[in-house]
Parts: C-alpha cells; sequence; structure tokens
C-alpha cells in the first residue's frame, strides 16, 4: 500500500464526498473481481475505435486504482498517487489530457516519463444512479492528441455501458444472495417435515364405520382429529371420475381376500381436489370371513398433481382446480381469473446455455410466480409446458385488482436473472380469462387465456392482454390463414415491393429495400403484420424467406441490365432468426447468386438486434460465410436495445439503420437529436454508414443533414412500389430532391 506519492507524482485532492463514495464502491463487491466479457467488450470496442493501445475501466480506491477490464497493458491496478483518473474524480464531465508532458500535474509522473510513456490520457467518469463518481472509463496513447466532439460523446456513452452494467452486476448478485438464501430455507423444512407419517385408518365391516386418525383427518382437510365416518360418507367425496374404479378394487379385495392399493381424486376440506394413495389390508375372522380392513392414506398430491421440475401444478391438476373454482362461484360475489404466462424467446436460453441453464431459469420463474401469490390464498399456479405458466387467481374483489396483480407479475419476471455468471433479462407475454357466465368449464376457461396470451405476443411481446369473444374468431381466421399462405407460396402470390434508400445531401438513390407483399386471390394486399408471424411459428417462414431472397436477386440483376442499378448500389433483404439458423441458406443465397449473375456487393442482408439476443454460434457462422461470399450486412432497427454496442463488437457489421421511432420525434429540440447524433457518431467512428428510417418530413430531412446522417429511407422520398414502377418513381425523386434540397 502506498502511503505517500512516489518521487515526481503529484497526488490529487480528495472529493468532497470522498467516504461515501468508498462505501458505495466497496457495497458493489465489484474490487478485485475477475474480468467479465461484458466490460471487455467496451474496452476492445475504445481501442477500435479511437485507435489507441491502452483502455481502461478504472475504480478509484482509497489508496489504489483497480482495472475492471484493461486493454492493452498487463497491469491490473496502480497506486492511487499515480492515478490520472483520481484527478478525474473531481471533474463533472470528460478529462481530456493533450500531452501528458506539458501538464504540471503529471509531466514528472513515473507513467509519463518510463513505461508505458502515457502522452495522451482522456476520461469519462463512471457514475452510479445516485449521483456517485466510482472511477473513470479511460483511453491512453504515447503520442499527444485530442479528441473531437464526436468522439468524446462515443467515450461519454462507453462510460454510461459500464455505469449500467455496474449496476445490473449488482441487482443480479442481490437477487442471487436471496435466492440462496429462500433455498436454504426450503432445504430446512424438507428436514423438519421428512418423518411425518401417512395417516391411518380401519374400516369395520361388520359395523360399515371407518375410523380415521388424526394425520388422516389432517390429509384430508378436516382438522388434525380423529373422525368416525362411513364409505358412502367417503364415497361422497371421491371424484366421479374415480369412483367406478375404487368400487372395483375394493371389491376384488374382499371376495378375493386380499390387499388393495389405488391412487384417487378426493375433495379436500379447502374445496380443492388433491391426490391421495390409499392401501388396505385385509382381516379375517377365525373362520376366514372378512371382518375389517386396515390401511394408510398418503398425500400424493405432490406427485400426481405437480410438475416434476418446478414442483407447481401440472395442467390436469390446474383444470382441476379451476373447475372447483367455476363451480363455487354461483354463490360468491368475488370474481376470479386464469392468467397464461409464455415466457419470451426462452429457446434461445436453452440453446445457447444449454437445458440444464434453462431449467435453473425455469425455477427461478416458477419461484417468482409462487411468491407473487403469497398474500392470496386459495390462489395456485401452474407449469403448462417448457415456458409456459399459468395462474389462478381464485378470490379478486373486481378486474382493477386482476389488472394490478399482473402488472406487478410482469415486473417481477423482468427482474434480472444471473445464470453462469452472466445476466439474463426476461419478458413474458401474458393473457387473461376473467370470470364469465357463459364459460361454465375449466378447459374453455383455460384456452381463452391462452388465446389472449397470443395476442398479447403478436402485439410486441412483454405485453398483457385480456380476452374477448372475438379472439375465438381471429383462431379461426389464423388457421385459415396459415391455409391460405401454403397455397399462396404454391401459387406466387408473394410480391416484393421496393422502397429507395437516398444519400440526404444529394438526393442520389444508393439501394432499394425489398419489402414482401401478399396480393390475395380476392385482390386483398394482406399486411406482413399478419402473415409474417403467422410464417414465423408453423415454419413457413423458410419457404417464404426463399421466395424473398430469389425474387430481390432476380430482380436486382434485372435492373443492372436496364441500367438502373449501378454497381455502387444494393438491393437490401430482411432475415429472420429462423432463417438463418438453417443450414442450408448460404449455400441458397450462393446459387442463386451464381444462376442470376448478379455480384454480390449488389445484395444487402439486414437483421434486427431482436434476432441476436442470445444468439449462439450458430449466428457467428452465418455471418462470417456471409461476408466471406461479399454481401453486406446492416444492423436494422439500431438503437431499440442496450445490448446494440456489443453486437457491433462481435458481429461485422457495414451499416447501421437508426429505428424510425428516434426519427418520428426528431423536432427543433436538441434532445430530441441526442441518440440519432449519438448513433451517427458511433457509425462513423466505427467506419460505417448510417441510414435513418421512416424519414416523413422535410424538418427531419433538415435535421438528419445537421448533425451529418448520411443516408436516408422513408416516405418523404417515396413509398415502397411494385419493380414495374421503380424506373419512374427514380425520374421522380430525382426532379423532387433536386427542387427540395436546393431549398434548404
Amino acid at each position: 500500500m502506498v502511503t505517500h506519492p512516489p518521487t515526481g507524482a503529484v497526488p490529487a485532492a480528495l472529493p468532497p464526498n470522498e467516504d461515501e463514495r468508498l462505501a458505495v464502491l466497496r457495497s458493489l463487491c465489484i474490487m478485485d473481481t475477475p474480468s467479465e466479457p461484458a466490460f471487455d467488450q467496451l474496452t476492445a470496442m475504445a481501442v477500435k475505435i479511437f485507435s489507441v493501445p491502452i483502455a481502461l475501466i478504472s475504480l478509484v480506491d482509497k489508496d489504489r486504482q483497480f482495472f475492471k477490464s484493461v486493454q492493452g497493458t498487463p497491469i491490473r491496478e496502480t497506486p492511487r498517487d499515480l492515478s490520472f483518473c483520481a484527478h478525474s474524480l473531481l471533474t463533472e464531465g470528460e478529462t481530456i489530457i493533450p500531452d501528458a508532458r506539458l501538464d504540471p500535474r503529471f509531466a514528472t509522473n513515473p507513467f509519463v516519463v518510463e513505461e508505458p510513456y502515457v502522452r495522451f490520457y482522456a476520461s469519462s467518469p463512471i457514475i452510479t444512479p445516485n449521483g456517485i463518481h466510482l472511477g473513470s472509463f479511460c483511453i491512453i496513447d504515447s503520442e499527444p492528441r485530442t479528441l473531437n466532439e464526436r468522439e468524446t460523446e462515443v467515450l461519454r456513452h462507453l462510460a454510461s455501458a459500464v455505469s449500467y452494467l455496474i449496476d445490473q452486476r449488482t441487482t443480479a448478485l442481490q437477487l442471487e444472495h436471496a435466492k440462496q438464501q429462500i433455498d436454504l430455507a426450503t432445504e430446512r423444512y424438507r428436514l423438519a417435515t421428512s418423518a411425518t407419517s401417512d395417516g391411518i385408518w380401519d374400516w369395520d365391516l361388520r359395523s360399515g364405520q371407518i375410523y380415521l386418525s388424526a394425520r388422516c383427518s389432517a390429509l384430508l382437510g378436516y382438522g388434525g382429529q380423529e373422525r368416525i365416518t362411513s364409505l358412502r360418507g367417503c364415497y361422497r367425496h371421491i371424484h366421479r371420475g374415480d369412483r367406478k374404479r375404487i368400487h372395483e378394487e375394493i371389491a376384488h379385495a374382499l371376495h378375493g381376500q386380499q390387499n388393495f392399493s389405488c391412487e384417487f381424486r378426493y375433495l379436500h376440506g379447502d374445496g380443492e381436489w388433491r391426490w391421495v394413495e390409499c392401501s388396505g389390508l385385509l382381516r379375517t375372522g377365525s373362520s376366514g370371513e372378512p371382518q375389517r380392513m386396515v390401511g394408510a392414506l398418503s398425500d400424493r398430491n405432490r406427485i400426481r398433481a405437480t410438475d416434476s421440475l418446478t414442483h407447481l401444478h401440472n395442467r390436469a391438476s390446474f383444470i382441476d382446480r379451476i373447475q372447483s373454482r367455476i363451480d363455487k362461484s354461483s354463490s360468491e360475489d368475488e370474481t376470479y381469473a386464469v392468467i397464461y404466462v409464455d415466457i419470451d424467446h426462452f429457446k434461445r436460453i436453452n440453446d445457447s446455455l444449454g437445458h440444464a441453464e434453462g431449467d435453473i431459469v425455469l425455477l427461478e420463474i416458477a419461484a417468482r410466480i409462487r411468491k407473487s401469490l403469497a398474500d392470496r390464498p386459495h390462489s395456485c399456479a401452474a407449469r403448462l409446458s417448457s415456458d409456459e405458466f399459468a395462474i389462478l387467481l381464485a378470490h379478486s374483489p373486481g378486474e382493477e385488482d386482476i389488472a394490478a396483480y399482473v402488472q406487478r407479475l410482469q415486473e417481477v419476471l423482468q427482474a434480472p436473472v444471473l445464470s453462469r455468471e452472466q445476466t439474463l433479462f426476461l419478458s413474458a407475454s401474458i393473457g387473461i380469462a376473467t370470470a364469465d357466465a357463459l364459460v361454465r368449464d375449466a378447459q374453455s376457461m383455460l384456452e381463452n387465456a391462452d388465446l389472449a396470451m397470443y395476442h398479447a405476443k403478436n402485439s410486441g411481446r412483454s405485453a398483457n392482454v385480456a380476452f374477448a369473444p372475438h379472439m375465438r374468431e381471429d383462431a379461426a381466421k389464423r388457421v385459415q390463414l396459415e391455409l391460405d399462405l401454403r397455397r399462396a407460396l404454391e401459387r406466387d402470390e408473394i410480391l416484393l415491393y421496393y422502397q429507395p434508400k437516398v444519400a440526404l445531401r444529394s438526393g442520389q438513390v444508393i439501394g432499394f429495400e425489398a419489402l414482401v407483399r401478399w396480393k390475395h386471390p380476392d385482390g386483398e394486399m394482406i399486411s406482413p403484420a399478419e402473415f409474417i408471424p403467422v410464417a414465423e411459428e408453423t415454419g413457413l417462414i423458410r419457404e417464404l424467406g426463399m421466395v424473398t431472397l430469389r425474387q430481390a436477386i432476380r430482380q436486382a440483376e434485372q435492373w443492372r441490365k436496364d441500367g438502373i442499378l449501378s454497381d455502387e448500389m444494393n438491393v437490401a433483404v430482411n432475415i429472420s432468426g429462423r432463417q438463418i439458423g438453417d443450414k442450408g441458406l448460404v449455400g441458397f443465397i450462393r446459387d442463386q447468386l451464381q444462376e442470376s449473375g448478379l455480384p454480390p456487393q449488389s445484395l444487402r442482408l439486414e437483421v434486427t438486434e431482436s434476432l441476436l439476443i442470445n444468439s449462439d454460434a450458430t449466428t457467428g457462422e452465418f455471418f462470417r460465410e456471409i461476408k466471406e461470399l461479399g454481401i453486406g450486412i446492416d444492423m436494422d432497427d439500431f438503437g431499440t436495445g442496450y445490448s446494440s454496442l456489443s453486437y457491433l463488437h462481435r458481429f461485422p457489421f457495414d451499416a447501421l439503420k437508426v429505428d424510425r421511432s428516434f426519427v418520428q420525434r426528431i423536432d427543433q429540440t436538441e434532445e430530441s437529436l441526442s441518440l440519432p447524433r449519438s448513433i451517427v457518431a458511433l457509425g462513423k467512428a466505427l467506419g460505417m454508414r448510417v441510414l435513418a428510417e421512416g424519414i416523413e418530413n422535410m424538418e427531419q430531412l433538415t435535421q438528419l443533414i445537421r448533425i451529418e446522417c448520411g443516408y436516408g429511407q422513408g416516405y418523404l422520398f417515396s413509398k415502397p412500389v411494385p419493380a414495374e414502377e421503380v424506373p419512374e418513381m427514380m425520374r421522380h425523386l430525382d426532379s423532387k430532391m433536386r427542387t427540395e434540397l436546393m431549398a434548404l
């Protein structure tokens, strides 16, 4: 530990809130932790963006600075008195030192006069949500230099990304600690209850009386005291579907003078059906006549009525619980609801992390759902399939209470989950079916909730939708839509429309985006928003994607022959995650290019960030093979997710397309331009084209030109048009843009 500055070092003053700052830093449990990929990706990106040899994430402790991530040097910590970043704690913004030799604070610093011979230093503060400075994201060069405004902004965004990662890492660690405490309590409870015994019963065949022990009575839900009942009394509480089988088992045991054992559903004292196992031993008199039957009753509900992984109810048991609630509803004022929960994109977790890790995530989801019902007696939850859960809210004062519960459930499920030192962010699509006098069977009510969930998923996921009667009609239409789509692919009813991509300053067309359309035989144009989700669900997306690629490649080559598509222009086609998973896709594209004669550089593929979430080795291999063919790859809808930065580092993109939601919010205020300006700066720093989507008016165009966005597309230039209208559209666009750009 350094207590006095070494020769030549000028230590920084302490911040006014130093004690508070150190307490917060140590509470994060991040000092002296191993490197983590999420942080290392950011420093590696900084080295590439700024062309510097060293990039660091520095966290400043009492007597030292610790590097959470470092590129370009093996050093993981230094004394605080030698630290440039300790000086940065005293400033609110970025610290830029063009030449350390000319700064009296650092001119004689050992890191300046010796290895690594620091000349240029720039940093941006790492700040917690509460405004506490932890350290800096800094870049270092051995040659004097400075940063322009765009580079400074990129550095600021990298530091903000580190702040976000630290906050999410802390939340995940807290969740993991809480889960460990719950697991410990659960294990203690299991050990404490492992010695409990089954209930005992004794049936006197002469009197017909059946004695139930206190434990047996408790298992059946009738308190913890001994009881006397009869066979008829017992039969009244046995599930109608099990009575015949039990009667046959008992008769066979009596006439064959043997033992018996069977499982059946019994109406518990709380009004719910429970699985029990009943085993009996026949006792005879001296002359061999049956006198009594004694046996044991054990709780089988956990085995027969629960999911083996999560120990929530299984589908059959859950339907029984719903039916019991429906049967009670006529005499009660309170309402009830069935809630259907589908975890969005869960398959990607299994595919990328493996099923064992997927099971851990499912257990965490089940625990959160179970906890959400802690204050709702008689309510229950079930796991219906791999990533689908359901909840019965058995008693609720009204629809407002149900809506509030569902909203809280969404928040609970969206909290980060720690798995293999990765932080996973989940969301759910939720469907709600409330009590309906016309729905008197459990299966129909569950189906209604399922239909509502489907609508939630189609509305953009992470959504809640309540069932409405039209949804059953929609489901029938969806089945018909699938059949029609299959026929459409066979009959070549799928069309492509083309929207130009334009250089904003000159108005010159640089290419086109191919957009799929479906013209139904009845003349109606069916929206992609209707048939693309159906294609994804049914697997038709593979064939639809091939039709789209084949048409676009052939049209592009025809335009080249007609002189419409120059060597500098291209046609872009959107591809889906399902297509990337198709091992034959690259070969198909290669064959289509060879057959048509279209140069690879005249084709581009567009992928959205949502496709890249939890991407695996298959995705990286696909991108590598596409780039080897000479085809460009653009990231569509850039900026809609926090993970975009890491994808730029992992995958070889050629262009970024600013999501239309940011463009539509552009007005004359600087705030509306902040994110588009950052994306433009980042794209230029990485040598990528930046194209803005959804440009609809001259004000948006003017502002985008002002922040030096190079390219765009939208209805201001042209709506998507059929291929045969493209030549006329280009002539009209050329004239229109010459006039309007001259007016700017």
